[in-house]
């Protein structure tokens, strides 16, 4: 068997794991396209055939197992490049949730359109800090093969991704996700109204250019630039 293959089935058996209780986790309806599911694979390696470790898995477990691979093709250098950029923006939330907890929680549910009650019960289950459950709300809000938003935090979380892994394996520009969570990241804290519109993140326009510096676009982005009054 060769490395490609070990690695695989070393995912396989990861994703078994934490798709254990995937059924409860995905968002009601019927399944996505698969034009839908072929933008979220990106790569050869995230290819499922017939005889592929994951083959038998769901199609939402599919669609989380080529998020993971192809989120470890993300160079170090593109991830430095991003990833602090994303927990900066995220511990400004943190901080302004210490001293306003319900303030930030009222925010949010005002723009991603969850009672605060339900955003408060699933930061506790998840044992999430507010500025987390932002990005993963905010990825989740773009994402075109229906993750939800616990997905993204545990694939975070359990699995050890950073969040521009994660944004890349979900087939985003890098940049235009940086703009889009420190946007909603403002919208938290109150320094932007909340509208009830997520900052949405394009797509990135090919593999290899996402690879080496997270540049290009699949439309521009929605981020917000004004100010509260």
């Amino acid at each position: 068997m060769n490395a490609k293959w070990i690695g695989s089935a070393a995912l396989a058996s990861t994703l078994t794991l934490f798709t254990a209780g995937l059924a409860q986790t995905t968002p009601p309806g019927g399944p996505g396209t698969d034009a839908s599911e072929a933008t979220a694979a990106g790569s050869e390696r995230g290819d499922i055939t017939t005889d592929h470790p994951v083959a038998g898995h769901t199609r939402a477990e599919k669609r989380l197992y080529r998020v993971m691979v192809r989120g470890e093709q993300l160079s170090a250098k593109t991830r430095a490049k991003f990833e602090g950029r994303l927990d900066d923006a995220a511990e400004v939330v943190d901080r302004q949730a210490k001293e306003n907890e319900a303030g930030v929680a009222s925010r949010l549910s005002a723009e991603f359109g969850v009672s605060a009650q339900s955003l408060v019960a699933e930061r506790n289950a998840l044992h999430a800090w507010w500025g987390e459950l932002v990005i993963a709300h905010t990825l989740a809000s773009s994402a075109p093969n229906r993750i939800a938003a616990k997905q993204v935090f545990q694939l975070h979380d359990r699995e050890g991704m950073g969040w521009s892994q994660i944004a890349h394996g979900m087939g985003f520009d890098l940049k235009q996700t940086v703009s889009a969570v420190e946007t909603e990241c403002r919208v938290a804290t109150g320094a932007i109204e909340p509208d009830g519109k997520v900052a949405s993140i394009g797509a990135g326009l090919n593999e290899a250019a996402d690879l080496e510096d997270g540049s290009a676009s699949g439309g521009p982005s929605t981020a917000r630039t004004r100010t509260a009054n």
